[in-house]
């Protein structure tokens, strides 16, 4: 297929905070048709960024949602990633799980960051209460009913293998479809663009499947939980049932969701590497074998510098601005108490990509060599 490529230039300052998110934004997204369809479409829908991890999903999922707002749009920026960067780049917190409102901007965005770890946690005790049956107050006066066998099938089911050992991106695929959930309440109706910041690819391939696979694995439990009614009546985890079943209904929205092409698109961020651009191709493979729109690859950190030595002036002033910026976080990395105590191995940038046994083997003898 043949894809919209968006390129946004290597900077020699870190693009943080709302000012510098809106200019990085006003040059990358001008002329892309995601914007140019913003203008005309007031309808809510949902743009889901992803890619390799440090490759500045963050950065563009930000910038993506101030451009959207400066064409008129009501917008929500939500962060599923663990590594949780959302916050750091709009240099404010938003980690209570609710929407506020951007400071440094009359736009109205809105960014929030959901804990996967956190309602992974309450999928857990869900399933733990619903796994409950109060069996000995059986009001009807029959003798106690042997669940033997039916708590062998329980067995059989492998719940505890979701309980402890979920599949990867379990917990990130909840916390999706709990932003499918918000978007269903008044509340959240005046958002026209929802922005969905995502953890690296991996996850992201793993998000489209799951949803499904939750969802059917919900139904084990509830199936269960309905031979039990049968036979014992209400037990005291009917309410977790409840939940469970909302829960259910949430994933497969989600499911259906990802795959509607009036409502979803994904765009993919990666850089110009060789493991980068690999992988943004079986990304862009996967979501077309999943029926999941995407048109839009953008690619970070260009150099634009030419190819004649006329620009030597504006390179050493390039590379002698962003050798100060790293020695400040170098020095916030040294003087942070949490992390003071460590040994710190620096590697250099190198002129050409570390990939192969031999590049691989050299850049060990940097990074792990006795004086570093």
């Amino acid at each position: 297929s043949s894809l919209e490529q968006l390129k946004s230039p290597l900077l020699d300052l870190e693009v943080k905070g709302v000012p510098a998110l809106q200019y990085f934004g006003r040059s990358l997204w001008q002329d892309s048709s995601i914007l140019k369809d913003a203008m005309a479409e007031k309808d809510q829908k949902f743009v889901i960024v992803g890619g390799k991890g440090g490759v500045g999903k963050t950065t563009t999922s930000a910038s993506l949602a101030l451009s959207l707002a400066e064409q008129g749009h009501t917008v929500l920026i939500v962060s599923t990633d663990p590594a949780h960067s959302l916050g750091d780049s709009i240099c404010q917190d938003v980690s209570g799980g609710q929407p506020v409102l951007l400071e440094g901007t009359d736009l109205p965005v809105w960014a929030m960051e959901i804990n996967p770890e956190e309602t992974m946690d309450q999928l857990r005790g869900l399933l733990k209460k619903a796994e409950e049956s109060d069996v000995s107050d059986d009001k009807s006066g029959n003798p106690k009913i042997d669940f033997g066998n039916i708590l062998q099938k329980v067995q059989d089911l492998k719940l505890d293998e979701l309980l402890e050992e979920p599949p990867p991106g379990t917990d990130e695929a909840i916390a999706v479809a709990k932003v499918v959930q918000f978007a269903e309440k008044p509340e959240f109706e005046k958002f026209t663009r929802i922005v969905i910041d995502t953890a690296p690819t991996g996850h992201t391939l793993r998000l489209l499947t799951l949803p499904s696979f939750i969802a059917l694995s919900i139904d084990k439990i509830l199936k269960f939980r309905s031979v039990i009614t049968q036979l014992v009546g209400q037990s005291k985890g009917d309410v977790a049932i409840e939940k469970l079943e909302e829960l259910q209904r949430q994933m497969n929205d989600a499911e259906v969701l990802f795959r509607n092409n009036e409502k979803t698109e994904f765009v993919i961020v990666g850089i110009p590497t060789y493991l980068s651009i690999a992988e943004s191709g079986r990304l862009v493979r996967a979501l077309e074998e999943e029926e999941v729109f995407v048109r839009h690859i953008v690619v970070n950190q260009i150099l634009n510098f030419g190819v004649s030595g006329e620009n030597g002036d504006q390179i050493k002033r390039f590379v002698t601005s962003k050798m100060k910026d790293q020695q400040a976080a170098l020095d916030r990395l040294r003087g942070d108490p949490a992390t003071s105590g460590l040994d710190v191995s620096e590697g250099p940038v190198i002129n050409m990509e570390v990939r192969g046994v031999p590049a691989l083997q050299y850049f060990a003898s940097i990074i792990w060599s006795e004086n570093s």
